[in-house]
């Protein structure tokens, strides 16, 4: 069998590679943080005004899909979604991947990649107050508790 010398140069590469740096988040200390900044009424705002316009040309469906929108304590929960709130976190992800430092910031980090809390940076990226920083704080500890700590 003949291997091409090419081929075994990139595996050893790649083998060599150390994983890609990937930034997470404790998901309820995030939302507590999102939901207390001003980010969250300027979203609520954009959506009613949607609602509002779906509902006076008739889009019921459309109202009802927006109503259903950003349950900002069913997310909390884990409950509901945060696709609203990690949308309206992405001009903030930079800042907070350079802080940490990792490559990015993910949802979901690929498989094989090292993952790297960006918690503590997010609330800041946010202006979050320090009673909102503390309430996340306790949040993230009480999950390290209980063993389902997100980073």
């Amino acid at each position: 069998m003949w291997i091409c010398p090419a081929a075994l140069c990139a595996l050893t590469l790649a083998a060599c590679q150390p994983p890609e740096r990937v930034g997470v988040f404790h998901r309820p200390s995030i939302v507590v943080a999102f939901c207390c900044s001003e980010l969250w009424p300027r979203q609520v705002l954009e959506r009613k005004e949607a609602m509002d316009a779906a509902k006076k040309a008739g889009g019921r469906r459309k109202a009802a899909e927006l109503d259903r929108w950003g349950r900002g304590f069913r997310q909390l929960a884990g409950k509901a979604p945060i696709d609203s709130i990690w949308e309206a976190l992405q001009p903030l992800l930079p800042e907070a991947a350079a802080r940490a430092p990792v490559n990015r910031v993910a949802l979901d980090p690929p498989p094989g990649a090292e993952t790297v809390g960006v918690t503590p940076h997010l609330p800041g990226a946010l202006s979050a107050r320090q009673s909102t920083r503390r309430v996340a704080r306790s949040l993230r500890e009480r999950d390290q508790r209980r063993g389902s700590a997100g980073k």
